[in-house]
């Protein structure tokens, strides 16, 4: 049987991130892929979601243009606030572009708010890409089942 996974998925949020000097993890690095690389501000907006993120990076290099990432960080909404985790990977697919990465993670959302807790049982990913010379994070997320 063939199942049709583009039809039962949601567009539910982009994020924007942008990674900030001098900002210490505010997530622990124990049990993470690899060791922590970053933390940073940002913003997700969508149709039934908006607001600030905080976000840490962990990664571990799996080859020259390649790793494998996590990000874990809080959406704070102006009426609560979710906490996602998403795991995955990274690629450099041009090699004449060595700062531009591509990066599909899937991505987990917990909320005790009674208003977020459609996306709790959500397959979730986030596709994007992460400019090195910007030091920005441009990501879609998607949830099927949300």
């Amino acid at each position: 049987m063939v199942v049709d996974h583009k039809a039962a998925l949601s567009h539910v949020l982009d994020l924007r991130l942008k990674h900030q000097e001098e900002v210490e993890a505010s997530t622990s690095a124990e049990g993470r892929l690899g060791g922590y690389i970053a933390s940073g501000r940002g913003t997700a907006e969508g149709p039934q979601i908006k607001g600030r993120v905080r976000w840490d990076a962990y990664e571990k290099s799996v080859g020259e243009y390649s790793c494998d990432s996590e990000f874990v960080g809080v959406i704070e909404t102006q009426d609560g606030a979710e906490k996602f985790e998403s795991k995955g990977f990274a690629r450099v697919l041009d090699r004449s572009k060595t700062n531009e990465w591509t990066m599909h993670q899937g991505i987990k959302f917990e909320s005790d708010d009674e208003r977020y807790r459609w996306l709790n049982g959500g397959a979730g990913f986030l596709i994007g890409t992460f400019d090195m010379d910007s030091l920005e994070h441009y990501y879609q997320v998607y949830v099927k089942g949300s």
